[in-house]
């Protein structure tokens, strides 16, 4: 759907976490996730919040019974047209969740969070200065029923380079506990948590990707002791 990846099959997909679970890792939600317990977890995520989520996803997602969290952009909530400039499509029905069925899911126990009203790229740390993209970062009133507790936020793309202002911002003046992107997650204390997108397009084999979390979590656990 986007240029610039292919999004796997079900099938590769499937043989992913079957491949995790031979490797000892639970898939669990949010709270068991930050449970200090010692245990090998993973957390899913996904973000944008496509219908394929509902029609697609989530049914294998209960098969399995793997929680995960969805960031959802609310934008296309009130324009069933929208799009992202990266996605490439000829479809003119919408592809975006509506709002029942977000809170479908959440119903069902999928932890909603926010990923900007409509997919806005954040950049420095100065845009806080810009009232626009203040908006990005606050959610609309009419939809604080989609979200689930505690909040959580995901940045499109990379996080702003000078994160922890907006973060300090987002959890003081707007009430998030937990900020998501590309390269990892963390509350607002600052405390990093490892995370891994995985990409089949560019080849992240079973083997290179071990290898690269074992790197991630490394470098991780130092910075949380040098701080």
């Amino acid at each position: 759907m986007a240029q610039y990846y292919r999004y796997p099959t079900e099938q590769e997909f499937d043989a992913l976490v079957v491949w995790c679970e031979k490797m000892g890792y639970a898939f669990v939600g949010l709270e068991d996730y930050l449970a200090d317990d010692n245990r090998k977890k993973i957390l899913v995520t996904f973000d944008d919040g496509f219908k394929i989520v509902k029609e697609i996803l989530h049914p294998y997602m209960m098969r399995r019974q793997l929680p995960y969290m969805l960031f959802v952009l609310t934008d296309p909530l009130a324009n069933p047209a929208f799009t992202i400039p990266t996605i490439k499509t000829n479809d003119t029905t919408a592809m975006f969740l509506s709002k029942a069925e977000i809170l479908e899911l959440k119903a069902q126990g999928v932890h909603i969070g926010f990923h900007t009203r409509n997919h806005t790229k954040i950049l420095g740390s100065d845009r806080l200065t810009d009232e626009s993209i203040k908006d990005q970062l606050t959610f609309p009133k009419e939809h604080d029923e989609l979200f689930s507790k505690p909040l959580c936020f995901a940045y499109p793309y990379l996080a702003p380079e000078n994160y922890g202002l907006f973060d300090n911002f987002m959890s003081d003046v707007l009430g998030y506990r937990y900020f998501f992107d590309t390269k990892g997650f963390r509350n607002s204390k600052g405390n990093h948590f490892f995370r891994v997108s995985i990409d089949i397009e560019k080849n992240v084999t079973r083997k290179n990707w071990i290898k690269f979390g074992i790197k991630r979590q490394w470098l991780s656990s130092l910075k949380q002791r040098s701080g």
